[in-house]
């Protein structure tokens, strides 16, 4: 028997497991569908205004990102496109296009 401090799990250390899978869903649901709808539904001027739903809504996938890059060590793919979603969505809306 060894007297080792790292813990088990099902009969590997805790250091040597994968990282645990992040849900599907939920990163699509931050990273760009909230997002979205805070643009389509909050942006008027009754709500935030429009550059104040650019705000909030980039606040989503910017603040996950960075969760994920403390966490992981890399860069979250859905999130990045969260942001160049938004921006390109909230450039056409600040433009009056």
């Amino acid at each position: 028997m060894s007297e080792s401090n790292i813990p088990e799990q099902n009969g590997k250390p805790a250091s040597a497991m994968p990282p645990k899978q992040e849900s599907l869903l939920a990163n699509l649901l931050i990273n760009i569908v909230i997002p979205a709808l805070i643009l389509a539904k909050l942006s008027g001027d009754d709500w935030l205004g429009t550059k104040w739903a650019i705000v909030v809504a980039l606040a989503f996938p910017l603040l996950y990102g960075l969760r994920d890059f403390l966490q992981n060590g890399k860069a979250n793919f859905f999130s990045g496109l969260g942001i160049v979603s938004i921006m390109l969505t909230g450039g056409i809306s600040l433009m009056e296009l």
